[in-house]
């Protein structure tokens, strides 16, 4: 994990590891490792890769729809 802090709060971006996460998900309670590990591959994840969820809001240029803004979801300022 990377140092995700917002640079004005200093609130906690980082929204934890996808695969536990989404082994904590109620939805997915019953499901086997391998089953969880095939969802969490949906978004990226892999054990030999592991990545992360982040808090940070995503905003889309409505006139430039490839450009993205994130934003803190405790001050809103605006995030590089």
């Amino acid at each position: 994990m990377g140092n995700d802090l917002c640079p004005n709060c200093n609130f906690n971006l980082d929204g934890g590891d996808v695969f536990d996460k989404l082994s904590c998900l109620a939805q997915y309670k019953n499901k086997t490792e391998e089953e969880i590990t095939g969802i969490a591959e949906l978004y990226g994840w892999s054990k030999g890769k592991p990545i992360r969820f982040s808090k940070k809001l995503v905003q889309y240029d409505l006139f430039d729809p490839g450009n993205l803004f994130f934003q803190c979801p405790r001050c809103g300022c605006y995030i590089d």
